[in-house]
C-alpha cells in the first residue's frame, strides 16, 4: 500500500528504513506540545465575535471579570462597546446587548476603568459616503459607562450639527441608550448578587443530600408524584416554610405539604437550586415558571434570582407572553429588562406588540398599554 518510509541515519545504523506513520507520530509527540493559553485569548475571541452561546458554555467558572484584554488593555464591557457601535444589523446589536447583560450578571463591572497607560483607540465612520462623519474613543482612564456616554455624545453632536441624514447614527444612539439602561438596571445594588467559586466536591455533597430520601423528613405531594426534603434546610431557605413547619399547622403535623397543582419537575428544580445553587434538570419554561411561583410565594429570594436567570436563558418567541407576564406581575426587574431586550430584537414580537396581540401585562410592560394605576378611577358613590 502507500506506506511511507523514512531513512534513519546514526552511528550504528545507516540507511535503515522505518515505517513513516508510526515514526512521525512518535516524533511529533516528542517535539510538538501544545502551549497553555494563560491569557485566555480564545475566550476574548469568542467575546469579540459575539459567539454568545459558545462563550456562555465555555467560559471558565473562575474567570476574573475584572481582567483586561490581553492585547488592548480594555475591560470586558469596553470590548463589547467596540463591537456594539461597529455592528450594523439589528440582530448583531441585540447579540452584543445580550452578551453585555450576561457579563454584568456574571460579575463584569461597568464602572471599572481601563488603566491610564491603555493605548487602545477606536474610530468609527458613521456615514461611509462622508468620511468626515466619524467618532473616536480613547479608552485610557475611562470605564464602560463613560466610554458609552462619550461615544453617544459625539454622535449626538454630529446629528445636531450635520443633521440625521448626513450623520446616520441615530440608530446607534438609541442602542447605546439601551446598553446604558441595561448597565444601570443589572448593576444596581438591589439586583447584585455575590458569586464565588467553590470546589465541585461541595456541590456533590449537597447534591447527595438533596437526593438522600432516607434522611429527609418532609414530603411535597405534587400533581404527579412525591418529592422529599429536609425540614432544616427548608426552614433556613424560606421564612414562610419555617413558620409553617413550626406552627402546629397540618403541614407540621403530617410532615407533608400539598401542592396538587404543581408538577414534581418544578419542585425538583426548586430543591436543587435551594440545596446546590445548580441543577442537572433539563431546563424549560414551564417547570421554571412553576418553581418561580413557589419561590416567590415562600420568599426564597436567592432561588427567585436564580430562576430569573434560568428564564432568561430559555426565553423564546413561543413562551415570551407567559414569561414576560410573570415578570411584570411579580415586578422582577432583572427579568423584565431581559424581556424588553428580547422583544426589541424580535420582528415577530414587534408585530404582535403593534397589533396588541400580547397579554395585557406584557403590553403594559412594553409601554403599549397604560397601567391601571395611571388611569383615573371612578369615584364610588352611594345612591338612594
Amino acid at each position: 500500500s502507500n506506506q511511507i518510509f523514512i531513512t534513519v541515519i546514526n552511528s550504528n545504523c545507516r540507511g535503515v528504513p522505518v515505517a513513516g506513520a508510526r515514526w512521525i507520530s512518535w516524533a511529533f509527540q516528542m517535539t510538538r506540545l501544545g502551549v497553555p493559553d494563560d491569557k485566555l485569548h480564545w475566550l476574548w475571541a469568542l467575546f469579540e465575535n459575539l459567539e454568545v452561546d459558545v462563550a456562555k458554555a465555555m467560559c471558565p467558572p473562575d474567570f476574573n471579570w475584572k481582567s483586561l484584554h490581553p492585547d488592548e488593555d480594555i475591560t470586558v464591557l469596553q470590548s463589547i462597546i467596540k463591537l456594539f457601535v461597529a455592528a450594523n444589523p439589528q440582530f448583531v446589536k441585540q447579540s452584543a446587548l445580550d452578551l453585555a447583560s450576561w457579563m454584568i450578571a456574571q460579575g463584569a463591572d461597568p464602572t471599572l476603568k481601563a488603566p491610564d497607560t491603555c493605548k487602545c483607540i477606536h474610530q468609527w465612520i458613521t456615514n461611509e459616503e462622508n468620511q468626515e462623519m466619524k467618532v473616536q474613543m480613547r479608552y485610557a482612564g475611562k470605564s464602560a459607562i463613560t466610554a458609552a456616554l462619550s461615544i453617544r455624545e459625539q454622535m449626538q453632536y454630529l446629528v445636531d450639527e450635520k443633521g440625521p441624514d448626513v450623520a446616520r447614527c441615530e440608530d446607534d444612539i438609541e442602542w447605546l441608550g439601551k446598553l446604558l439602561a441595561a448597565m444601570a438596571q443589572l448593576h444596581s445594588p438591589a439586583l447584585r448578587r455575590v458569586r464565588m467559586s467553590v470546589d465541585s466536591s461541595v456541590v456533590d455533597l449537597w447534591e447527595s443530600m438533596c437526593s438522600d430520601e432516607a434522611t429527609q423528613d418532609i414530603r411535597f405531594r405534587t400533581a404527579d408524584g412525591t418529592v422529599s426534603a429536609h425540614s432544616a434546610v427548608l426552614a433556613k431557605a424560606s421564612p414562610v416554610l419555617a413558620a409553617m413547619l413550626k406552627s402546629g399547622m397540618s403541614e407540621d403535623r403530617k410532615r407533608c405539604i400539598e401542592l396538587e397543582d404543581t408538577s414534581s419537575a418544578a419542585i425538583k428544580l426548586l430543591m436543587e437550586l435551594v440545596y446546590t445553587g445548580a441543577t442537572s434538570c433539563e431546563l424549560s419554561h414551564e417547570p421554571a415558571l412553576a418553581a418561580l411561583d413557589l419561590a416567590h410565594r415562600w420568599q426564597m429570594q436567592s432561588a427567585v434570582a436564580m430562576l430569573e436567570t434560568i428564564l432568561q436563558e430559555v426565553l423564546s418567541v413561543d413562551n415570551f407572553g407567559m414569561v414576560a407576564s410573570e415578570a411584570k406581575l411579580r415586578s422582577l426587574d432583572k427579568l423584565m429588562a431581559a424581556c424588553k431586550r428580547f422583544c426589541a430584537g424580535s420582528k415577530v414580537l414587534q408585530q404582535k406588540l403593534q397589533a396588541c396581540e400580547l397579554p395585557g401585562p406584557v403590553l403594559e410592560l412594553m409601554g403599549g398599554l397604560p397601567s391601571e394605576s395611571s388611569q383615573p378611577r371612578a369615584k364610588k358613590r352611594r345612591t338612594w
